[in-house]
Parts: structure tokens; sequence; C-alpha cells
């Protein structure tokens, strides 16, 4: 009988320790989606961006330390401006795909909506992905509230009906849907920023 217990108890430490680990949390060991451009899914876009600015990035800091090093040297330099422009024509290419991606409802005020996207923000390998619903480049610079970052505004009446506005509590999650009006590409003390910038924005409700 103590025998049976004393495994028992053995067990019970095992399967705590499991559990600890996260190794019986299917969602812990649960691999994310693929990279790949998600019409549904930002954060799979955003990863996916990354990878893809990846041989760029290298190729450009190969370049500058080749310049820093001898200018005479043009090889890693003709090589990034070659780089440069595939990328540059793969960013265009995106242009005008449309998106319908999850944001988290932030403040509600009687005029608009601030809202998160779901990310706003993926920091990864030194390059960064920020999301704006807004249409590029925007006058008003429509991001920011009280000093805190926001991915963007839907007008109540233009960009979300008053209807659904009222369903709406701080925190509730629903989509947004538009069409990438411009990615941006931009280098900062050794890190790399990649802004898109979505316009046409509707908010789509259950």
């Amino acid at each position: 009988m103590v025998r049976a217990i004393v495994q028992a108890a053995k067990a019970l430490s095992l399967l705590s320790l499991f559990l600890v680990l996260g190794c019986g949390d299917p969602e812990a060991t649960k691999p994310l989606p693929t990279p790949k451009f998600d019409e549904r899914d930002a954060e799979t876009t955003m990863r996916w961006l990354i990878e893809k600015a990846k041989p760029f990035v290298v190729s450009g800091e190969r370049s500058r330390e080749e310049q820093s090093n001898n200018p005479l040297r043009k090889e890693y330099y003709k090589a990034h401006a070659a780089n440069t422009k595939e990328w540059n024509s793969f960013l265009e290419s995106l242009r005008g795909k449309q998106v319908i991606w999850p944001v988290r409802a932030h403040l509600i005020f009687t005029q608009e909506v601030e809202v998160d996207c779901i990310p706003a923000h993926l920091d990864k390998d030194n390059i960064d992905v920020i999301i704006y619903f807004a249409q590029y480049p925007d006058p008003k610079d429509p991001y920011k509230h009280n000093g805190r970052i926001i991915s963007g505004r839907l007008i109540i009446g233009k960009n979300i009906a008053l209807e659904e506005a009222k369903r709406l509590n701080q925190g509730t999650v629903f989509a947004v849907k538009g069409v990438i009006d411009q990615i941006m590409y931009s280098l900062d003390v050794g890190y790399q920023h990649i802004t898109i910038y979505i316009s046409d924005t509707k908010a789509v409700l259950p």
C-alpha cells in the first residue's frame, strides 16, 4: 500500500513538472504558422516581411562595411544596388492588396474609435514592422494619443457604423478591412524599420 502511494506521488510530481515546462500544453508546443502573406493574419504577414527583408539587410551591411574599409571596391556595393531595386519592386507589388486584420478597441469616443492592430508591432533580428490604419502620408499624424502610439482611428459614420461602434467595449477584438496603401522601409542606426499603411479602412464586426 505504502509503495503504491509513493509511486503515485512520483507520477504526480513528474506530471506537475511536465506541465510547468509547458510540455503538456498544446498551445506551448504549437508551431507558428509558416511566414507568408496572409490577408487575415497580420502577425504571419509581419514575420514573412522580416524574412523577406533579411537578404536585403545583409547585403546593405556588407556594402557599408566595404565602402567604409575601401571605397574603391564595388563588389558588395553593386550587389546591394541590385538588391535594393529588387526589394523596392517587391514592396511596390504589395500595394493594393486587400487585408482583413484583427484589431483591439483601445478607446471609444463619440466620433471615433482608437484601435491597435494585433499585433501592432513586431520586432525580430533588428528588424521591426509596424502597422498603421491610415493613408500615407497623413498630414494629421493620427497615430498618437497622449504620447501613446496607436495603430489608427476609425471615424464613426465613415470607417465604422454608429450601430457597430455602440457594440464595442474597450478591449473588444474585431477586424478591419482595407488595402495596403504603402510600405515604407528605413534604416535607423543599424535598425531596420518596415511601416505598413492601410487605407480605405472599414470595420468588420461579427
